[in-house]
């Protein structure tokens, strides 16, 4: 039997093993969300936060861009509590050939407080071999009146453990944001979602080695949801602004034209104005009266 502290190892040879010597800055999603780690989206309300995990685990799934930003090709499963098999349905089939490295688990019976339900779930991601697992979301796989119980804090520590286990999965975890938040962040263009507001408040922002947050805004054609992120050893410092225009989910970022997904260039013209609207809402464009 091995002794656990057979595994004790010293600095000089954690620094320069073979297998870990390809190993640099190595990231999900480039420079966003990093390889190996844990973390949570958190959102009020009706902030385009499944939209928003739903792009990213197609992207990540085919090895494409997120809205310009490079991607690590790995198989992804989406966990979905509230979506309907046909809700779903609808979404992929306006997107093209759906991608066979992308899997959803539906039907809203998956439980994180389930012992037995995350033994299938590790099993799961060994046999399938999959590198990037996103929980959506919290509220509807853990019961509100434990979010602030010692066992929330013990089904946390049961997904660290898997993330250690496995070392080369990354788990994201979708969080809803309190209901009073959604209004403020409406109603006052400079205001931020903190992410102590996420439900599950401390425990949840202390697990988390990443936050994304989304900021629901309204600007005066459409409602956009601004991302800001907070993390552990990196900082993210574009702006990130998610709407829907003309049906298609789009991305501002600092570069517009850049960012734009290919079938916005033929409706850019026709929404130009409504990209600048975000911008002024941004405070990155002044309006000069002449």
């Amino acid at each position: 039997m091995v002794s656990l502290f057979d595994k004790v190892q010293t600095a000089r040879h954690l620094q320069t093993r073979e297998d870990l010597s390809h190993i640099e800055d190595d990231w999900i999603i480039d420079k966003l969300i990093p390889s190996s780690q844990a973390g949570v989206i958190i959102a009020p309300m009706k902030s385009m936060k499944s939209s928003v995990t739903m792009q990213m685990a197609e992207n990540v799934s085919r090895g494409t861009d997120f809205f310009g930003l490079k991607t690590k090709q790995v198989k992804t499963l989406i966990i979905d509590n509230e979506d309907t098999d046909r809700e779903l349905n609808k979404r992929l089939r306006n997107k093209g050939e759906a991608s066979e490295d992308l899997f959803f688990l539906t039907g809203g019976e998956f439980k994180l407080d389930n012992h037995y339900h995350m033994q299938l779930l590790s099993k799961f991601i060994k046999d399938n071999e999959i590198k990037f697992v996103i929980f959506d979301n919290l509220m509807t796989m853990f019961p509100k009146s434990k979010l602030y119980t010692d066992d929330f804090g013990a089904m946390l520590d049961k997904i660290t453990a898997m993330k250690l286990f496995f070392q080369d999965v990354t788990f994201i975890m979708v969080a809803h944001a309190n209901k009073a938040v959604y209004a403020q962040s409406m109603r006052e263009k400079n205001f931020e979602v903190n992410p102590a507001e996420a439900l599950g408040g401390s425990e949840l922002t202390a697990w988390a080695e990443f936050m994304l947050v989304l900021s629901p805004k309204q600007g005066k054609h459409h409602k956009y949801s601004k991302l800001s992120v907070e993390a552990r050893g990196y900082s993210f410092e574009e702006t990130m602004n998610f709407a829907y225009v003309n049906d298609i989910f789009v991305c501002k970022r600092d570069d517009d034209k850049r960012d734009l997904p290919p079938e916005m260039v033929q409706v850019e013209a026709k929404t130009g104005e409504q990209f600048m609207e975000i911008l002024k809402e941004e405070g990155k464009v002044t309006e000069i009266e002449g």
